[in-house]
């Protein structure tokens, strides 16, 4: 093998080992990583939204954490 297959081989293998760090790196930082969060937030959002009876978009308050 010459040198300019060594080196090609070593700029995909450090082209690879980038790519996975960055979508690693995208799946943990952000609003990706909080989807525990969201998820709570969107389940109390759809478990309340209908006893607002006049529809309106207003704030949800719950009395347990006030």
């Amino acid at each position: 093998m010459n040198k300019g297959c060594g080196f090609l081989l070593l700029a995909v293998i450090a082209l690879v080992c980038w790519g996975g760090h960055y979508i690693y790196y995208i799946l943990n930082h952000g609003e990706l990583a909080n989807k525990p969060i969201y998820a709570a937030m969107q389940g109390v959002e759809l478990t309340y939204r209908d006893k607002n009876k006049n529809k309106s978009r207003e704030f949800i308050y719950l009395k347990i954490y006030i």
